[in-house]
């Protein structure tokens, strides 16, 4: 296929430019992201949370992934960034993050205490406006209390 000169392809936002997008981003080097996921009677959120500043960056119903890669370009809180490392609770968290951000260290930690409890507060907030992904429930993985 020839590339016209001049021509710009049309932008779909996707996975993969949510990825370049995430990539281009500064790593700050004193952030560190908690990823977890909150776990109920047949719903789960995948939620991102920023230790350095505690605040939650977002809350999503897919993957660790897709809601580290949303958390990088759009957070509910300040401008986007990549964190220079992301914590998680268990070996499957891990592997799923583990590599799909080059530059970013992914290491088990237990949950730090509050994080759960900040988590769902937001999630209780966001529940009457948006029908909330989570009603009770527990963190997958271990935990640090």
């Amino acid at each position: 296929m020839a590339k016209l000169r001049g021509a710009r392809a049309p932008v779909v936002e996707g996975a993969t430019l949510r990825y370049q997008r995430a990539m281009s981003l500064p790593a700050l080097a004193n952030e560190t992201w908690y990823a977890l996921r909150l776990d109920t009677s047949g719903d789960s959120a995948a939620v991102i949370v920023d230790l350095s500043r505690g605040v939650v960056l977002t809350v999503g119903r897919g993957t660790l992934k897709g809601a580290l890669r949303d958390a990088c370009n759009k957070p509910l809180v300040g401008k986007p960034r990549r964190p220079k490392i992301v914590q998680v609770a268990d070996e499957g968290a891990r592997d799923e993050l583990r590599g799909c951000m080059p530059g970013v260290k992914v290491e088990l930690a237990p949950v730090p205490e509050g994080v759960e409890l900040r988590a769902r507060a937001h999630l209780r907030h966001q529940a009457p406006a948006a029908g909330g992904p989570v009603r009770g429930g527990g963190v997958t993985g271990r935990t640090g209390r």
